[in-house]
């Protein structure tokens, strides 16, 4: 096996285990969004094929660690920061509160948790995930820091709720 060969075959493995290697190539593969192709019954996220239940569980799990991290911020500016990735993963990028300026964790790991979850025909957390976009939404709009982080906490607690409704669903 030649250099260039031995090579090439680094790349490839470090991309399908998702390390991290030859300049950030397996980074680089793993942040492309889904081809539209793969849209119907299997979804792509990063490297691997997952069906719609296993990429509406990646981002209700991203989605859970924001509303902790905007319930324990130190200052209001955090706790909407949060908040707004919240929000984002929830809705996907096609949601009428998504803003993009505000960030977006769950870029590339699906369309957000609701749409996904109607697209894989999940009704268990449906309910939650609804409770927690409200109160996300209304700690976002919060004035008070103390109003906000109170929001935020209900967030993390319908969503902790959605994510134990959709793994029962499985």
């Amino acid at each position: 096996m030649n250099v260039r060969s031995l090579f090439a075959l680094i790349v490839v493995g470090s991309m399908l285990l998702g390390a991290g290697s030859a300049g950030g190539a397996a980074e680089k593969m793993m942040d492309k969004k889904p081809d539209a192709k793969m849209m119907d019954d299997k979804k792509m996220s990063g490297d691997k094929m997952m069906s719609g239940k296993a990429m509406v569980g990646g981002q209700v799990q991203i989605a859970v660690q924001h509303a902790n991290l905007a319930k324990s911020a130190n200052a209001i500016a955090g706790v909407k920061t949060h908040l707004q990735h919240v929000v984002n993963c929830i809705e996907g990028s096609g949601g009428g509160m998504f803003k993009a300026m505000g960030g977006n964790p769950c870029e590339g790991k699906g369309h957000g948790i609701l749409p996904e979850a109607m697209s894989a025909n999940m009704s268990g957390g449906g309910a939650n995930t609804k409770k927690a976009l409200a109160a996300a939404t209304a700690g976002w709009k919060a004035t008070s820091f103390s109003a906000a982080r109170t929001q935020a906490a209900n967030a993390h607690a319908a969503l902790m709720k959605a994510e134990k409704g959709m793994m029962m669903a499985k």
